[in-house]
């Protein structure tokens, strides 16, 4: 895959799958990283205004093939300062006061339990000091030199903090004939910026030219530099193609393992059509997962350009989740299920 760097001009907005109601009570957060699929949206606007004939034979045809004519990858965030690429931290990690890291254990269920169905479920360290790592990131070089080997001494993580700020804004909803302000329609909402100019996101891409040519009959400029529109409210980002090795070296890690229990690490967000058993081809058991409460994710039809065609709401997990499984063969990734608009992305790790 290709390396776009996306680096927003200004605060952003990113929203998640809560309702945006109106009501100075009503306190709407922005996500640190949107969902991929605002990349998805992001680059392919761009790829159809800086290609005009394409554009034109894309909405004649109204078959809005978009997925399969562009694929998201991982998204990282990066410190071009530091030269390192960052994901969000494995959710079986624990971190202390002093930044110390330490492992959480999938231990076998108490019977006392009986809500919980699978077999194992996370335990936090003894000591009280230790708290789930839910705001912190980690470096892709530590996640196979490090997480995998159970190493937790040589993990760094780093905060939410350091890497962005968190700014708030009141709007008021107006009468579009009228120009006068809604009754009780105040509302708050927090706008993300990264702390310095050092930090962008590095976001993988592909272009399907040999589809375009069976379908379309053609091939289309690639990007190399420009500005695209990010966010619920359409922020300019500067982007531009890059090479970074440490993220090309992080795809190049993980293929196949044979051990029978394995760790699954997700990269981003995932939807569940059915289970997490459907990602393998083999059949595995879930022993355990480490994660937060689910996420919803949402979005808008293309075809009828977002307008009455809010599109089915979907129940999934947050980046990070860590599933603990027990495979009968050795374990072969389903790449199929990656999607691509970039959810459902993950690396395999052997149980140590």
């Amino acid at each position: 895959m290709e390396l776009l760097s996306i680096k927003p001009c200004d605060n952003t907005f990113f929203r998640d799958g809560s309702a945006y109601g109106k009501g100075i009570n009503n306190y709407i957060c922005s996500k640190n990283t949107p969902y991929p699929s605002v990349f998805f949206g992001a680059i392919y606007s761009v790829l159809l205004s800086e290609n005009n004939e394409f554009r034109k034979l894309f909405f004649e045809k109204g078959n809005y093939d978009h997925q399969n004519i562009l694929n998201i990858g991982n998204v990282y965030l990066y410190n071009e300062k530091i030269e390192k690429a960052y994901i969000k931290a494995p959710k079986d990690l624990f971190v202390n006061s002093n930044s110390n890291v330490l492992f959480g254990d999938f231990e076998v269920r108490d019977a006392k339990f009986k809500s919980i169905t699978l077999d194992k479920i996370l335990q936090s360290p003894v000591d009280r000091d230790y708290k789930k790592a839910d705001k912190k990131y980690i470096n892709v070089d530590d996640v196979f030199h490090a997480y995998a080997k159970h190493q937790s001494f040589i993990i760094n993580l780093i905060d939410e903090g350091d890497i962005f700020v968190k700014n708030k804004k009141i709007g008021l909803k107006i009468e579009t004939l009228k120009r006068t302000a809604q009754d009780k329609c105040l509302y708050r909402i927090e706008q993300t910026e990264f702390v310095n100019n050092d930090w962008t996101y590095i976001v993988e891409y592909k272009i399907n030219m040999n589809y375009l040519k069976q379908k379309y009959g053609m091939t289309i400029k690639d990007l190399t530099s420009g500005y695209l529109k990010l966010g619920g409210e359409s922020k300019a980002a500067r982007y531009i193609k890059v090479k970074n090795d440490s993220v090309e070296k992080f795809n190049r890690e993980y293929e196949m393992h044979e051990k029978s229990i394995v760790k699954v690490l997700f990269i981003s967000e995932v939807i569940f059509e059915k289970g997490i058993e459907e990602i393998f081809e083999n059949k595995v058991k879930v022993l355990g997962l480490a994660t937060d409460k689910p996420i919803y994710i949402g979005g808008y039809d293309m075809k009828n350009n977002g307008k009455g065609s809010v599109r089915k709401m979907y129940k999934g997990y947050s980046a990070g989740t860590v599933a603990l499984l027990e495979v009968e063969t050795p374990m072969k990734l389903k790449k199929e299920f990656h999607d691509a608009k970039g959810f459902n992305r993950y690396v395999v790790l052997e149980e140590v």
